[in-house]
């Protein structure tokens, strides 16, 4: 039963991913290196927001069906959680960084645009 117990750890902080936000341009890129995963963590440390209140308006604004964002000010992590429920088919990480691709300029907009 240990043995069980330590594989579900090991498995569950294994697919801990990443994703990054390009603080130039606001564009979020998903870790590509392993399978789609429920949720990827970024930093949100060199986006200059000063307040907690003010990261979450501003990820929230831009909030779609297709991602959630859950910010951790004190951490200075963001989620991303990418919505499959809402598609006919599953995507693949690429596709997921496609979708982003083509937020991107909606993202910096708002990003310029919201107090920070």
């Amino acid at each position: 039963m240990c043995f069980v117990f330590v594989g579900f750890m090991y498995s569950h902080v294994a697919q801990a991913q990443t994703a990054t936000i390009n603080p130039s341009n606001f564009q979020i890129t998903l870790d590509a290196s392993a399978p789609l995963q429920p949720s990827y963590t970024a930093s949100i440390t060199a986006l200059g927001f000063t307040s907690e209140l003010r990261a979450k308006r501003f990820f929230d604004a831009i909030r779609s069906n297709t991602f959630v964002f859950t910010v951790n000010f004190a951490a200075g992590t963001v989620t991303i959680d990418p919505l499959e429920a809402h598609l006919a088919t599953a995507l693949t990480v690429a596709e997921w960084n496609t979708i982003l691709t083509t937020k991107q300029e909606n993202f910096f907009r708002k990003y310029n645009t919201m107090p920070r």
